[in-house]
């Protein structure tokens, strides 16, 4: 599951609510929006878990400086510095779902130390800089990056994954420390 009971859904058509709530959550959606998300939930003091849906296009600082922030989960390609200083940020799920990890996502997220990446296939990153100032960063970052066993090597050879190879684990061999967030 998505770590966090009870998650109050917030519907795409009133958002506003966000702000002041703990367990946000953006429902799939049938087909993309030929539109970017316009909206944004910068600096929401009080989100503390995150599921964001399929078909989102998601424009950039999205979740920027969200404090409370601790969980997420995306399942829609991720934008532009999205989660830039959300530094309560520990753990994010990738879907399958998505294909392209943009530049700065992470940047500043400083408590970040888990991304679950799922899939059948590399999850494309757009820069090293998608993990800048987080717990993954390129030196010194102590932050895990897991990966199903049959794409571990993929990933780690992977363009701008291998700069993050040392950090790259398989999924399967780290299920005691995972599996609540699968």
């Amino acid at each position: 599951g998505y770590g966090g009971g009870g998650a109050e859904e917030v519907y795409s058509s009133d958002y506003s609510g966000a702000v002041y709530t703990k367990n946000f959550i953006m429902p799939d959606r049938e087909s993309a929006n030929a539109d970017k998300s316009k909206l944004s939930y910068e600096n929401s003091l009080n989100m503390e878990t995150l599921y964001v849906g399929r078909n989102y296009l998601l424009g950039g600082n999205l979740f920027k400086g969200c404090t409370a922030l601790t969980f997420a989960k995306v399942c829609s390609d991720t934008s532009s510095e999205m989660f830039w200083n959300c530094k309560a940020l520990t753990t994010c799920v990738i879907s399958e779902d998505v294909q392209n990890i943009a530049t700065w996502t992470f940047d500043a997220c400083s408590a970040l130390q888990t991304v679950i990446v799922l899939g059948n296939r590399v999850a494309e990153l757009s820069n090293v800089n998608s993990f800048g100032g987080s717990g993954i960063k390129q030196s010194g970052g102590t932050g895990k990056i897991y990966v199903p066993f049959a794409l571990l090597n993929d990933y780690k050879s992977a363009t701008n994954w291998s700069s993050f190879a040392s950090n790259i684990l398989a999924i399967e061999d780290n299920l005691g420390v995972i599996g609540d967030y699968l």
